[in-house]
């Protein structure tokens, strides 16, 4: 395990392949002795350079809900291995992000489908969308036809955290889009760069 890989405070950054296993069989044994389905285990989000098909992942940022823990794994420095490398269960990354028994929750997962299917030829299944279901909860109430939120405006309006919370989420976020968005003088490279800022890590998490 490189000095990265370590718990970083916010998250474990998963940049080598013996720790990959470790996650990989953490992962395999909430399936062979899976919790609830309802509600989910995985909670998921990509960054990456232009993220799409035309474009690159370089860290995925897996929640496992049942043991609180967060990981981000790093596809930059492990390429295709990330989603190919075996634990001792023969479980892979692949395996999980397809597996239609297996819930995910995203938040918008149009661009990291389309980056994981076009750059890894990975059929994400079991995905439950959570900005779809905001929309379709304001649908039955709302008229006209709502337009879909971003995570942000989610967080701000309906999320139940104190406002403390509210305000430390929102600086790390802040902080995060400083470094990698051109409209505030950031670069989307920054996610690819190595070694990780500890801002960056704490903005995934």
């Amino acid at each position: 395990m490189s000095p990265s890989s370590a718990n970083n405070g916010a998250a474990i950054v998963v940049d080598a392949h013996p720790p990959l296993k470790d996650f990989l069989d953490k992962l395999a044994q909430l399936t062979i002795s899976p919790p609830p389905l309802e509600p989910p285990s995985l909670y998921i989000d990509i960054e990456g350079v232009r993220l799409g098909r035309q474009g690159s992942i370089s860290i995925i940022t897996i929640h496992v809900s049942p043991i609180s823990k967060t990981y981000l794994v790093d596809v930059a420095t492990l390429g295709r291995t990330a989603f190919t490398t075996q634990g001792s269960r023969e479980y892979t990354l692949r395996n999980i992000l397809e597996s239609p028994d297996v819930p995910k929750v995203f938040f918008d997962i149009r661009n990291d489908s389309d980056a994981l299917f076009s750059l890894f030829d990975i059929a994400v299944a079991g995905v439950r969308d959570l900005q779809l279901l905001e929309l379709a909860v304001k649908s039955q109430i709302q008229s006209p036809k709502p337009l879909v939120s971003s995570l942000q405006h989610c967080i701000e309006a309906d999320l139940l955290w104190t406002k403390e919370a509210k305000t430390d989420w929102l600086k790390i976020k802040e902080e995060g889009k400083k470094l990698f968005d051109p409209k505030k003088g950031g670069r989307y490279e920054v996610f690819a760069e190595r070694p990780l800022q500890k801002a960056v890590v704490r903005y995934c998490a």
